[in-house]
């Protein structure tokens, strides 16, 4: 406690959490904890036991946890049902969110019967785009956000829950607009990132591509980017420079802190860094601060909340300041695949690139060597640590990733700063035929140097299997890692050989059982039914005549897959009315 107080403060903070979830109980339960917890605290204090005392303030750490946590979940946040299907609605925008082939889609608040009610609106993209300073009315088809069709699938109710969301508008028509009497400043702020995204699409030289790669890198806005972009950042995992994170930030906070260190003089290097922590979270309001660039930015700062205070930065519990503020504001990014992620990657590097970088016998003078040592060990230790959530959630890892950061991350660098100046530039209006040629040519070699990389058939290793116990022994893994790489010695070795063993037992129970478990199906798929047999290592589906065979795969076959372990499939299409399927000399009932 005395060496960590706040990392260990900050698990005992999630313990409550995730305690709250498993135990949700009524408001008695996190009262009678909280009571409890600061009656024990005065008892340690007047008793004078320290041991005590350190108990009863972790305690309380877990008690608040789970209060926040039953806040944020309290029955008056839940969903109406008074709605009917069809209604004539006034509606706002919240947020862009991603378009599907036919649909642009946003986050909106739509006002019903005297209260407000937040939604997911998909809306045809022949209807002009919807801004922020207007009022909208529209006749909508809303629903209720409907449960995955499949447990094994991603639940998108639930997610959209832990954002208050419970409902999903569509918009058959045009709808009628009016604008608002007085904006506020937040929708100001949103209106003038959305006219730069404009201005972005309306300079005639800078390429589709180029475009796409400048909102996103920049704005945060990756509503509209092409799939096979996506698919390529995805393939050599390097979607963490499409998407703005921890990096973006840094090289942001440091261009500006650079420019402004060269302007305010020694004595006053202090202000420089306050003036450049403020511009950045400027900038982070006016990309509509997403998670991920709010959790840069709290790192950030609470990273040089130690040097302004003259204190020695230290990034473990910079870190879990930094989690502690985030989980405050909402308990529900705990469960959030980024913010879980994030921290995993900071840990990682702080946990490991050390140990890793002392492998190297030859320690070169160059800086520019030295930057490429640096930069693959730094790379090496997020991706070592992020393995076991990415691989759980995704059930994918890209071998070539480590190939591709080390060569993507010097020119990512140089193309995010571009892109700030760039955004900037055109963000007041100004614009040029040799400024545009230029960067379309400098983003056009970056999306190809990424394609080149997704185009490894080898780099992509899909449809891994990953139960929670599994990665919960991986994480232990990770964390006996650094011993071995510190003190090579029997001890170390013996106990990061004892736990892989333990994790080689249990993925080979589980495989065993998997594999020995038969299994007849059927699977819902939109309008549509799906039906399979698993015998073995091998599934065997049968599928509407009309059906999608590719985002059949990708909804259905490939999660299913991933669920009962299975890795061979085979596919065949029945016609309609399709009543019996015959497999090894039976016959299955489909519907």
């Amino acid at each position: 406690m005395k060496k960590y107080p706040f990392p260990i403060a900050t698990a005992f903070f999630i313990a409550g959490i995730l305690s709250r979830e498993i135990f949700p109980g009524t408001f008695l339960m996190p009262s009678f904890l909280l009571v409890s917890a600061f009656l024990m605290l005065v008892f340690a204090y007047m008793q004078a036991k320290l041991r005590l005392l350190s108990c009863s303030v972790l305690f309380v750490f877990f008690s608040m946890g789970y209060l926040l946590n039953f806040i944020d979940h309290n029955p008056l946040h839940s969903e109406v049902a008074d709605i009917r299907k069809k209604e004539n609605v006034v509606f706002t925008l919240n947020r862009k969110l991603n378009s599907n082939e036919n649909n642009r889609r946003y986050e909106v608040d739509f006002f019903f019967a005297n209260h407000t009610y937040p939604a997911v609106l998909s809306v045809s993209k022949s209807v002009p785009e919807l801004d922020f300073v207007h009022y909208y009315r529209a006749e909508a088809y809303i629903n209720p956000v409907k449960p995955r069709q499949n447990d094994y699938q991603f639940d998108y109710r639930r997610y959209l829950a832990r954002k208050g969301i419970f409902y999903q508008m569509y918009l058959p028509g045009v709808p009628v607009s009016a604008s608002m009497q007085k904006i506020p400043l937040n929708r100001l702020v949103k209106q003038k990132r959305l006219e730069t995204l404009q201005k972005i699409d309306a300079e005639p030289e800078i390429s589709e591509r180029a475009k796409q790669l400048l909102k996103g890198i920049i704005l945060a806005d990756r509503t509209e980017m092409d799939a096979q972009t996506v698919a390529d950042f995805n393939r050599t995992g390097l979607v963490h420079i499409l998407a703005i994170s921890g990096s973006h930030m840094v090289i942001i906070f440091f261009l500006v802190y650079f420019v402004l260190s060269r302007i305010f003089p020694a004595s006053m290097q202090r202000w420089a860094i306050a003036l450049s922590l403020l511009l950045i979270w400027s900038f982070t309001v006016f990309i509509d601060y997403g998670n991920s660039v709010v959790r840069s930015c709290i790192m950030l700062t609470v990273y040089y909340i130690y040097v302004l205070l003259q204190r020695k930065p230290d990034l473990i519990h910079s870190m879990s300041l930094a989690a502690m503020l985030i989980l405050g504001w909402n308990t529900d990014q705990i469960f959030d695949v980024g913010f879980q992620l994030s921290f995993a990657a900071v840990f990682g590097i702080y946990w490991l690139n050390f140990p890793l970088f002392r492998l190297f016998p030859y320690r070169p003078d160059n800086r520019i060597l030295n930057y490429i040592l640096s930069v693959v060990t730094v790379t090496l230790s997020a991706q070592i640590a992020t393995f076991p959530l990415v691989v759980y959630y995704f059930h994918q890892f890209p071998l070539v990733s480590l190939v591709a950061n080390l060569a993507a991350i010097p020119v990512a660098e140089g193309v995010i700063i571009i892109s700030f100046l760039m955004t900037g530039i055109l963000g007041v209006g100004i614009s040029g035929f040799w400024l545009d040629v230029l960067y379309d040519k400098i983003a056009v070699f970056f999306l190809d140097m990424v394609h080149f990389f997704g185009t490894f058939r080898w780099g992509l290793v899909e449809n891994i299997p990953m139960d929670i116990s599994e990665a919960v022994v991986l994480c232990l893994l990770v964390w006996l890692l650094k011993p071995v790489l510190t003190a090579f010695n029997i001890k170390n070795i013996l106990r990061f050989s004892w736990v892989l063993l333990c994790f080689i037992m249990l993925r080979t129970v589980l495989d065993w059982a998997a594999f020995r478990k038969q299994e007849v199906r059927r699977h819902a798929l939109y309008k549509g039914k799906v039906f399979s047999v698993k015998k073995g290592d091998k599934v065997y589906f049968w599928i509407p005549e009309n059906a999608d065979v590719s985002k059949t795969e990708q909804y259905v076959v490939k999660p299913y897959l991933n669920h009962v372990r299975a890795r061979n499939y085979t596919m065949e299409k029945m016609p309609p009315h399709t009543k019996k399927v015959g497999y090894n000399g039976g016959y299955f009932e489909v519907e």
